[in-house]
């Protein structure tokens, strides 16, 4: 299993980075159809991709969090 975060959506292909920073492109058709940018994907050892909802909206809220933060210390 790995756990790869939706960057952008470039042409055919969604470029995805791991925890590390790595990129790798998959094709758009690949994904789930209701993938978007912003959503967290896992690649199942049997090549399934799913998106998983629970992490990407925890991403998500940590992600607004630090924006707040940001936004409120300026």
């Amino acid at each position: 299993m790995k756990r790869l975060y939706i960057d952008r959506m470039e042409s055919i292909y969604a470029i995805c980075e791991d925890d590390k920073c790595n990129a790798m492109q998959i094709p758009i058709s690949s994904l789930p159809n209701e993938a978007k940018e912003g959503d967290v994907i896992i690649l199942t050892n049997q090549g399934e991709i799913i998106i998983d909802e629970k992490y990407t909206c925890k991403r998500k809220n940590i992600i607004k969090k630090i924006q707040n933060k940001i936004w409120h210390n300026e």
